[in-house]
């Protein structure tokens, strides 16, 4: 995952997602992520993103792999690798909570084939 911030400062950051039913947790490779086997959510905490962040300084960049095992089920279809994408922080400046959600990623971002299953 890549996290860019251009607004204030955000603390208690952290961005979530719920793996889908044919994607397997490996482990993390960079960055504070854990992995819960029972809810099977992702989540990556960041504690401070800085204002700027990704734009003028470093993005934050979390790394974990993960497997995909295709069915049948889904030939010629694109496959939910993730559910919809949370953020959670406080922005300092505003005082204010910020719950953000983003979409759900599935295969399609996979090159070849439009990241369809084939058989």
């Amino acid at each position: 995952w890549n996290l860019t911030n251009t607004s204030n400062d955000i603390e208690s950051a952290s961005v979530s997602s719920v793996l889908g039913p044919l994607v397997t947790w490996k482990g993390s490779v960079s960055g504070d992520v854990t992995f819960d086997e029972v809810s099977r959510r992702v989540t990556w905490r960041l504690g401070t993103v800085e204002e700027g962040t990704g734009y003028g300084r470093p993005a934050e960049v979390a790394v974990f792999d993960v497997t995909l095992t295709p069915s049948v089920l889904y030939e010629g279809e694109v496959v939910p690798m993730f559910g919809p994408l949370q953020f959670l922080g406080n922005d300092t400046f505003a005082g204010a909570e910020l719950d953000v959600e983003g979409d759900a990623v599935n295969s399609g971002l996979i090159p070849g084939n439009d990241g369809k299953v084939v058989p």
